[in-house]
């Protein structure tokens, strides 16, 4: 193996990982090629660099995988996935489902039956009164504009003259509510 300058590795060994006891194998470069290189700092901190590598089995399924992924049925796939994962992620954040709350199987089978009726009526609720399941993102671009907006129509209603570019009409602010009972009088 050579690592991006073409220098040569040194050592290869195959070795387990203690906690998953998943073998992988580890490749290494000679330190003193290492503090040589000029490319060391982007490369590595330690005196020499060390690779771990899946073995090939594993390296090809990892690449199949991510290949299929990227094709127009894994990105539909991945759709589906979409939705579930926005189920369970609110199940969990909002009922506590990440921990058990009892013992035994028949508890657990009854504390996810109870947490997805619970899940359903709160979905419910919200269609029912027309809520957003979640809020989406904003970009930054759009809350700066609010703010500005809202800083614009506070100028307004502090001072009760519109300082904004808006009041191209003699009848008052356009950010003002209709409703507004505070007058505004254009500079």
């Amino acid at each position: 193996m050579r690592c991006s300058e073409e220098h040569e590795s040194t050592r290869w060994g195959t070795y387990r990982d203690k906690a998953t006891g998943r073998p992988f194998i580890r490749a290494g470069f000679r330190p003193a090629v290492c503090r040589a290189c000029s490319v060391k700092p982007r490369c590595t901190r330690a005196a020499s660099r060390r690779l771990g590598l899946h073995p090939r089995a594993e390296h090809e399924a990892l690449a199949a995988s991510r290949q299929r992924q990227e094709s127009a049925e894994g990105r539909q796939l991945y759709g589906q996935r979409q939705g579930i994962e926005g189920t369970i992620a609110q199940s969990e954040r909002s009922f506590g489902l990440r921990q058990a709350r009892y013992r035994g199987l028949a508890k657990m089978t009854f504390q996810g039956v109870a947490t997805a009726a619970a899940l359903n009526l709160v979905r419910l609720a919200a269609w029912l009164s027309l809520r957003a399941l979640a809020p989406t993102r904003t970009s930054r671009f759009k809350a700066l504009t609010a703010y500005m907006v809202c800083t614009a129509y506070m100028v307004c209603t502090a001072y009760m003259v519109c300082t904004a570019s808006c009041c191209a009409a003699p009848s008052g602010c356009k950010l003002m509510p209709a409703d507004s009972d505070v007058p505004t009088v254009r500079r």
